[in-house]
């Protein structure tokens, strides 16, 4: 079992598009490499579905996402409240067609 998470979803506009959203999250993912070498991302789907005959097409985007953090010193002020969990992600994000 890998310890890497693998999400994939069409983005396409209608039925006869190939591109997808990818988001491969992991903290023993090395971001920087994945950026700078295109065939890592290829590699790392194959190790982390165990699928080594996918068939993968161009990749047209990569980058590391860092989530946007906000934090408040108190939880309600008169009828607001703040509400929501907390979580840690590290994840990359690419488009591939």
């Amino acid at each position: 079992m890998s310890d890497i998470l693998v999400s994939l979803r069409p983005v396409g506009r209608n039925k006869d598009d190939t591109l997808f959203s990818l988001t491969i999250m992991g903290k023993q993912i090395d971001h920087a490499k994945l950026v700078s070498y295109p065939k890592e991302i290829v590699d790392l789907l194959r190790k982390a579905t165990e699928h080594l005959d996918l068939v993968y097409g161009d990749l047209v985007w990569s980058s590391p996402f860092k989530p946007n953090v906000r934090v408040v010193n108190k939880f309600g002020e008169g009828r607001v409240f703040v509400i929501g969990g907390s979580f840690a992600l590290d994840l990359h994000h690419a488009m591939i067609c």
